[in-house]
């Protein structure tokens, strides 16, 4: 939506309003982490439920979840962020994150068992914020994943919200160069 704001001159308006571009970006953003974070635990909710996992998870395990989910809703978003920025138009766009995502869905262990990949490519994504994010997930809904492990999954997601932001701060402007 920001990159299509921006090409059809919809974030001119907010330039000459007494506007920052950090409080925009930061309303911006909460809307989309608040919107995002209802989704994801209603996927997880729903999924749950559905397979018959529901009831297995414990007080803390959902506490947890929602805390991973957060922490997740936001590093990734300022994650798109960072792509709006550098990119100046919805095609182009789409495309950057169709090419940015499928690797990351066979990567994170979600959808194809890391286990079936070459040991290489298995190292590698174990190292990857998506991958650490879903094994802490899955391990907090299974009961076996505790806050007290959840260090390098909180550390990387702010390494990657950290470089977003730096991206964001340097890219993001109100109108498109010409």
């Amino acid at each position: 939506p920001l990159i299509d704001l921006r090409a059809r001159g919809g974030l001119k308006l907010f330039q000459v309003m007494p506007v920052h571009r950090t409080a925009f970006l930061a309303a911006f953003g909460l809307c989309r982490v608040l919107i995002l974070f209802c989704f994801v635990l209603l996927f997880i909710v729903g999924g749950l439920a559905i397979f018959g996992g529901l009831g297995d998870v414990t007080t803390r395990g959902w506490g947890l979840l929602a805390l991973l989910t957060l922490a997740g809703s936001v590093s990734f978003l300022a994650a798109g962020l960072a792509i709006a920025g550098l990119v100046t138009n919805n095609t182009l766009g789409s495309a950057l994150i169709n090419v940015i995502n499928l690797p990351i869905i066979f990567l994170s262990d979600l959808f194809i068992p890391l286990s079936t990949m070459p040991g290489p490519i298995q190292d590698f994504s174990r190292a990857l914020p998506v991958y650490l994010l879903v094994d802490a997930m899955r391990g907090a809904a299974q009961g076996t994943f505790t806050i007290s492990e959840a260090g390098p999954v909180f550390a990387s997601l702010g390494i990657l919200f950290a470089i977003s932001m730096v991206i964001v701060s340097t890219t993001f402007r109100w109108r498109l160069k010409r």
